[in-house]
């Protein structure tokens, strides 16, 4: 299932090292089973982000991200994947992995 996260930002600098510290956990191969990261759209003034990840669950990445942000108020919604226009398709998706 697709899941996006609309991130409003309280605390930029705390905001910035969640950020930096899942990067690495993606670089690392680090990242729970079941979750993969697609987008990162961050707002130009820095006060939103919106994320758009693939898991398994909404609650196991809702876990994940609350476990490892601070400096956001996090608001999740799972995509109406039959609706939705521009997300990967699933042989894009194998590719990237």
């Amino acid at each position: 299932m697709h899941i996006v996260i609309n991130h409003q930002l309280n605390d930029p600098l705390k905001w910035d090292r969640s950020v930096k510290n899942i990067m690495s956990l993606i670089e690392q191969n680090r990242l729970p089973a079941g979750i993969k990261p697609l987008q990162y759209l961050p707002s130009v003034d820095g006060r939103n982000a919106i994320c758009l990840w693939e898991a398994e669950s909404l609650s196991g990445l809702q876990k994940f991200i609350e476990r490892e942000t601070s400096g956001a108020r996090n608001e999740y919604f799972q995509v109406k994947e039959e609706a939705a226009i521009g997300l990967p398709k699933g042989e894009e998706l194998a590719r990237a992995a």
